[in-house]
């Protein structure tokens, strides 16, 4: 399916953030709230809130890498690890109702684990908490295009590029998105900004040629999905057949 790859690019940050989830846990989380109760931070807690959010910064943040830069294979996630960052986030939240980065763990795992209109209700408390995270708008409309509710992915992801106009990976959710609303000169300009980035991308190319064809160029449709063949895109071979001669 086209929407695997994009998907696939966010598991090796899954595992990572499990790591920071444990941490968490490990040195202290799960201590009563009164004991935790002071007015300044103790170096414990300072800690903690210094894993996670590099965590957020390192991993969940879509990485902005140098052309030359191989793509590492990503580590899979199993229900099991998501169901695990699931209880270790509520339990954070409870403990702190304002945590935005547990907020965005949990909406991560709920999505994972198909609790869709959970996955949004979390990364919209995170997003009150947090108005001008990019991040957070990105990943909510994540959640919404695979809920299916286009409108919503649509908003959130324009939203976090006007934030941050250099976040690559809200170009391809958008991309795909205004292809599923038929927007298909919107698509176009989105994956092309995608290959300026990234001109080795094949499914950027796919893409990009989808919605040529949606233009009626078929021409440059069909010069697209050959240069996403050439980069070994089995899909792009597909429709070369079906639409090129």
């Amino acid at each position: 399916m086209f929407e695997e790859h994009e998907e696939r690019t966010l598991m090796k940050g899954r595992w990572i953030i499990l790591v920071a989830v444990a941490a968490l846990t490990a040195s202290g989380c799960g201590e009563e709230p009164a004991k935790r109760a002071s007015p300044s931070p103790t170096p414990a807690a300072a800690e903690r809130k210094t894993v996670i959010r590099d965590a957020k910064l390192t991993v969940i943040q879509p990485v902005r890498r140098p052309r030359s830069t191989p793509v590492p294979t990503p580590s899979p996630a199993t229900p099991e690890d998501y169901r695990k960052a699931l209880d270790e986030a509520t339990r954070a939240i409870k403990l702190d109702r304002k945590n935005t980065e547990a907020l965005q763990m949990r909406g991560e795992a709920k999505r994972e684990l198909g609790d869709g209109s959970g996955s949004i209700r979390d990364y919209g408390r995170a997003i009150a908490l947090s108005p001008q995270d990019p991040l957070l708008y990105l990943e909510r409309a994540r959640s919404s295009f695979r809920s299916g509710d286009n409108r919503m992915a649509l908003k959130d992801s324009s939203r976090a590029i006007e934030l941050d106009p250099n976040l690559v990976a809200a170009y391809k959710l958008r991309g795909k998105v205004r292809r599923d609303l038929a927007d298909h000169q919107g698509s176009l300009e989105d994956w092309t900004k995608v290959i300026e980035w990234e001109p080795g991308n094949a499914e950027a190319y796919r893409f990009r040629g989808i919605a040529r064809f949606g233009l009626n160029d078929t021409e440059g449709a069909c010069q697209d999905w050959r240069q996403a063949r050439e980069m070994g895109d089995a899909e792009a071979r597909e429709l070369i057949k079906l639409n090129c001669w």
